[in-house]
């Protein structure tokens, strides 16, 4: 996997790397904890990546062209980029480093395999793992119907692998009760809203 980051340049003590294995859930859970704060007035971003796999409307990304996506990231446009699954993944730095400025949080759903590279740009990041057993992701994965019978394969070859990456700041399990996995991540955020005032 080919990754890309660069020197930190901004304050990074609300930016919160969401990671786990394809079908933990990471999307919904960010989706439903940013709801539940925008309801106490905290402003929670999650970051719409920029990704070279054909439009689903199963995920918020913005679908770029292959030939596009590295123009782009030859100028520099990225934050981090990665490149994994055949396809190539971007956080647009003004949608990473722009709110970050303004106090606000944002959440990031990056590849494991880009965490390392990650804290070394923005060190006061934090990692929320998303844990959840093989059996639940598969079922999850194929239930979004968008994985080719190759495209599958190779996620759940990847759900095996021991993946290098920095400890986490925070893991919570989804492989039940989703409405308590979403509360804890709220309650995580909120404490790092409240820490950094």
């Amino acid at each position: 996997m080919h990754t890309d980051a660069t020197e930190d340049k901004v304050n990074s003590d609300l930016l919160v790397f969401v990671v786990g294995k394809s079908g933990s859930g990471k999307d919904t859970m960010m989706r439903k904890a940013a709801a539940i704060l925008l309801r106490e007035q905290i402003t929670v971003n999650i970051l719409r990546r920029s990704i070279t796999r054909p439009f689903d409307m199963t995920e918020d990304s913005h679908y770029v062209s292959k030939e596009e996506f590295l123009q782009r990231k030859a100028k520099g446009e990225f934050a981090l980029s990665w490149f994994v699954y055949n396809n190539w993944y971007g956080c647009p730095r003004a949608s990473l480093e722009g709110p970050l400025q303004r106090g606000e949080i944002v959440l990031v759903n990056v590849s494991r395999g880009i965490l390392r590279d990650a804290r070394k740009k923005y060190p006061q990041s934090k990692i929320v793992l998303i844990k959840v057993s093989i059996d639940i992701a598969e079922k999850r994965i194929k239930a979004r119907g968008r994985e080719t019978a190759n495209h599958m394969a190779e996620r759940q070859a990847r759900m095996h692998e021991n993946i290098d990456m920095p400890a986490p700041d925070n893991v919570i399990r989804n492989d039940g009760n989703l409405d308590r996995a979403v509360q804890e991540l709220s309650d995580y955020l909120k404490m790092l809203y409240q820490k950094s005032k």
